[in-house]
């Protein structure tokens, strides 16, 4: 026997099983359309089981939150041109105010710069991203491109917006 599940039904089989908070309204709607297309592509009906769907998919609601998750740096992502923005927005910044401090100082000796040495530098000088003007940890089109690319070798991506990320964790 067969039932067919609309996305209401879908969202329920979540409160039923007491899962309702393992996915976002957005991410249930993702997931929900995925496997609505993984059925018409493959002619193969997938079974309704949330507590399968929880332990093989999971949200992030940044790009961010994606890279702590996979130790994913942006170098890896081959976008080492917002590091080095990055550093030179910051010796601007230290030029300007008359700050003394070594940037290299920061540096990882076989590495260089990376995000976490600017989040170091930024601590330190007691400024945030913001301050400054840098968008090095951030959600534009070119950031979640790539880790979308970086993933899909490794992974199925879901879902990948600027606000939601549903990636399988098989």
């Amino acid at each position: 026997m067969k039932k067919t599940v609309s996305f209401y039904d879908f969202c329920d089989a979540f409160v039923s099983a007491n899962r309702d908070d393992s996915f976002s309204y957005e991410g249930k709607k993702a997931l929900f359309d995925y496997f609505e297309e993984l059925e018409r592509d493959c002619c193969e009906e997938i079974e309704l089981d949330v507590i399968a769907f929880c332990c093989e998919y999971s949200e992030y609601e940044s790009v961010q939150e994606v890279m702590d998750q996979y130790s994913i740096r942006f170098e890896d992502l081959g976008l080492d041109d917002l590091i080095e923005q990055a550093v030179e927005t910051i010796q601007e910044y230290i030029d300007d105010e008359e700050i003394t401090i070594d940037l290299t100082e920061y540096a990882d000796v076989k590495n260089g710069h990376d995000a976490d040495t600017i989040q170091a530098i930024l601590k330190d000088l007691n400024k945030t991203e913001e301050d400054l003007g840098l968008e090095l940890v951030h959600d534009d089109d070119e950031v979640i491109e790539a880790l979308e690319e970086y993933l899909r070798d490794r992974t199925q991506v879901v879902c990948c917006e600027s606000d939601r990320i549903i990636i399988a964790d098989y």
